[in-house]
């Protein structure tokens, strides 16, 4: 398998210092090739974009020489690969990219409404991660298929997890935590966040990742909130031993239409870890809250009524049920789903 990725002009500054490999193996199965830019601004000039892509490609196939039997698109720009032998194309959609800043100009409305098109003209079947997304493709009369996206949580499974992290050990509890990144706009709740500190002014609103200066205003929570805290990016193996420490993780999205059709991966990861969680009213954690293993809210009202409740809910029944869902959502388990959704042998022409 070979994992061809969005060509980025970074990624061209990094080629050039040598700090990053044109072409990484990991495994004997599994081939990276870092793709980069020429040409900026590709979202918004559909010309940079396809000379972008098509430069890759070329270079991919030149240098690699593989015959691929199956090609996996995350992106709508498959529409511009060269297909001369028609193999075959899915279109696996893991977000509502329209509601992404970098699609939020005219001109790159416009291309990805175009890609998107001929994206779905070409492929033999669409996997989306949310129903909301599924609804969305339903007219293009293509097989779609549900697969919400698993994550890497064998980590969070570890036994012997005991040590507090320092910038953690310190703080008042009860910890209400966030872990996940805020880098555009719209994403998240932040009227329902202060509603949050202020209503329950003796709980640690902790944060931890990426987080953009220019989309979401530290100083003004860190000055306004003695209870807020934002800890800064984790390395991947540090997480579990922050989120194990959160006495209840939440999942503030707001309910735009980018809530309205994402998954959020880290819902298994507190679960895994067997806290309790509160999240916005997304239509995709709808089955979790039917299980009555996570609580969903409309309003910031009731979502800081639900963090009142569930904070408490921290039995060694209750926790260990998160846990066991959790493991049935990872991806050793779930990978075996996927095989069959992308399975080449259903391709074959007839």
């Amino acid at each position: 398998m070979t994992v061809f990725e969005f060509p980025r002009i970074n990624r061209t500054l990094t080629l050039l210092a040598k700090r990053n490999k044109l072409i990484e193996n990991l495994n004997q199965r599994l081939t990276v090739f870092h793709s980069f830019a020429v040409f900026p601004f590709g979202k918004t000039f559909i010309l940079f974009n396809l000379l972008n892509h098509l430069l890759n490609y070329w270079l991919l196939t030149y240098l690699l020489k593989e015959k691929y039997d199956l090609i996996i698109s995350l992106t709508p720009e498959a529409a511009f690969l060269p297909n001369p032998g028609r193999i075959p194309l899915i279109y696996h959609v893991l977000d509502e990219y329209g509601a992404l800043p970098w699609w939020n100009n005219f001109f790159a409305r416009k291309q990805l409404k175009f890609l998107e098109k001929e994206a779905v003209a070409r492929c033999r079947k669409i996997i989306v991660v949310s129903e909301k997304l599924k609804e969305k493709f339903i007219a293009s009369k293509k097989r779609i298929s549900l697969f919400p996206t698993p994550v890497e949580i064998e980590q969070f499974f570890v036994r012997g997890i005991t040590e507090i992290p320092d910038d953690l050990r310190k703080l008042p509890k009860p910890i209400i935590g966030f872990a996940g990144s805020i880098t555009f706009k719209n994403k998240i709740w932040e009227e329902l966040l202060e509603e949050l500190m202020k209503t329950i002014p003796d709980a640690s609103l902790v944060l931890i990742g990426i987080i953009r200066d220019e989309v979401f205003n530290i100083r003004h929570y860190v000055g306004k909130y003695p209870n807020f805290y934002y800890l800064g990016l984790k390395k991947k193996e540090e997480i579990p031993q922050y989120i194990k420490r959160f006495n209840l993780g939440i999942i503030p999205y707001k309910l735009n239409s980018y809530g309205q059709a994402a998954y959020p991966v880290k819902v298994m990861e507190y679960l895994s870890c067997g806290i309790p969680v509160v999240a916005s009213d997304m239509p995709s954690l709808s089955e979790l809250k039917k299980k009555k293993l996570i609580y969903t809210a409309k309003t910031s009202q009731e979502f800081v009524k639900n963090c009142q409740i569930a904070i408490n809910e921290n039995s060694l029944i209750l926790r260990q049920k998160r846990i066991n869902l959790a493991k049935l959502y990872s991806w050793p388990i779930q990978i075996k789903n996927y095989l069959k959704l992308i399975e080449i042998k259903s391709y074959a022409k007839t």
